[in-house]
C-alpha cells in the first residue's frame, strides 16, 4: 500500500545508506537465478545509469549475493563498474519492510526467461512506475531492451516532475 513520502524518506535514510539521495531507485525481488536473468538486470541498470547519470541511480536487489543456481552478484556489478550504484539486502525481511521497499522504488523491475506473469509485477504495482509488456513465455528482454524501457519511465518522470 502507498505511504506517506515523509516515512518513505525516512526509511531511506535509515536503511539506503550513500544511496538514500539517489533520484532513481530501481528495484529487483527475486532469487538469484539464471532464469531471473539477475545479471542482465545488473548490466541493464548500468546502461540506464550511463544516460540518466551514474550518481542518480541505485539498483536495490532483495536476493541472494551467489546462489547455486545463479550469478555472483558483486562480481558482475564489478565486472561493469556498477558496485557503488548497488545494494543488495540478502536478508528475510517483513511484509511491512517489503512494502517499504517497493514504497521506496520509483521503478520495480522484473524480467525472466520462459516463465509468465510474475506476482512480483502485482507485488510492486506501488511503485510510480508500472510497464507490463505482452509478451509469450518464449519471449527473452534483452538488457537494451530494458534500458529502453527504463529510459521511457524516466521521460515520463521528468515529464511529471518528479525526476529533476
Amino acid at each position: 500500500k502507498p505511504l506517506p513520502e515523509n516515512d518513505v524518506w525516512k526509511f531511506r535514510r535509515e536503511r539506503f545508506g550513500h544511496h538514500w539521495d539517489r533520484k532513481f531507485v530501481i528495484f529487483w525481488n527475486n532469487r538469484n537465478a539464471r532464469r531471473k536473468m539477475s545479471g542482465d538486470v545488473i548490466i541493464a541498470a548500468k546502461k540506464f545509469a550511463d544516460v540518466v547519470g551514474q550518481d542518480n541511480v541505485t539498483l536495490f536487489m532483495q536476493t541472494q549475493s551467489r546462489d547455486p543456481e545463479g550469478q555472483d552478484l558483486v562480481a558482475v556489478a564489478r565486472k561493469f563498474n556498477f558496485d557503488r550504484n548497488i545494494m543488495i539486502s540478502e536478508q528475510r525481511i517483513t511484509p511491512e519492510e517489503m512494502n517499504m521497499f517497493y514504497n521506496c522504488a520509483d521503478v520495480t523491475l522484473n524480467i525472466s526467461n520462459n516463465e509468465g506473469f510474475e506476482a512480483e509485477i502485482v507485488l510492486g504495482r506501488v511503485s510510480i512506475a508500472f510497464l507490463l509488456s505482452k509478451i509469450s513465455s518464449t519471449t527473452c528482454f534483452t538488457s537494451e531492451a530494458t534500458v529502453s524501457l527504463l529510459l521511457l519511465v524516466t521521460l515520463s518522470l521528468i515529464k511529471s516532475g518528479s525526476f529533476s
